[in-house]
Formats: structure tokens, C-alpha cells, sequence
């Protein structure tokens, strides 16, 4: 128990090493949080996006979101958005996205399953 109070996330991701804890808010808000020490790392929007679906990297450097048919992939130190992909498909709810340590694989309500290799 980390002893603040945020609302009920939609989503959790946690990094290999077990640190860092980003959750996936109302709203679009993402808060990116030390599990160690219970501090607050990063407070995040990802813009036009009720429910945010968040992922972490493996090593924790870099998030993944999603939400209204955009993937947004950050930098967790800077809290910079690195990339904002528009999909294709502009219907596409409930979306998810996890992470290996080569890929990251993105899911979509309307069955689409993506995937891009990546160096982080």
C-alpha cells in the first residue's frame, strides 16, 4: 500500500524488476509510481482517451498507452512522448498492449493484433 489515494485504475503494468508501477486512470491520466519507496515518478495525459490501457517495458525505460485509436509510447524518465500512432481503424476500443523484450504486441476490440520490433 503505497498510502495515497487515486481512483480505481483500469489498468497496472509493473517492470521486470518489480520498481516501477505505472497505472492507467480515468480520463486518459497515467501516474507512473516507485513500488520502492511509494513515490510518484511521472504524471501523464494520454490526450482524448477515457480509459488509458498502459504497459510497461521490461527495463522500465519506456510505457506503452492506449486509447481513441492512438498508441503513445514514452519515455518514463522524461515523461516526453516519443511516438503517437494513429490506427487505422477509428472503432477500435478496449484495446491492449504488452511488451517483450524485442516487441511490443498491440491488440484491438475489432481483432486486430499488431506488432512492431523495437530496440529500447
Amino acid at each position: 500500500s503505497f498510502g495515497h489515494s487515486f481512483g480505481p485504475p483500469r489498468t497496472l503494468s509493473l517492470a521486470e524488476d518489480g520498481r516501477l508501477l505505472a497505472l492507467g486512470l480515468e480520463e486518459g491520466k497515467i501516474e507512473i509510481w516507485d513500488s520502492w519507496t511509494g513515490e510518484k515518478i511521472q504524471s501523464l495525459i494520454h490526450k482524448g482517451a477515457y480509459n488509458a490501457t498502459v504497459s510497461l517495458s521490461p527495463n522500465g525505460r519506456v510505457l506503452a498507452s492506449t486509447g481513441n485509436s492512438h498508441l503513445g509510447v514514452w519515455d518514463v524518465k522524461s515523461g516526453k512522448l516519443l511516438r503517437d500512432v494513429k490506427l487505422k481503424d477509428t472503432k477500435s476500443t478496449g484495446m491492449s498492449v504488452a511488451w517483450s523484450p524485442s516487441a511490443l504486441a498491440l491488440g484491438t476490440s475489432t481483432g486486430e493484433i499488431r506488432m512492431w520490433w523495437v530496440d529500447h
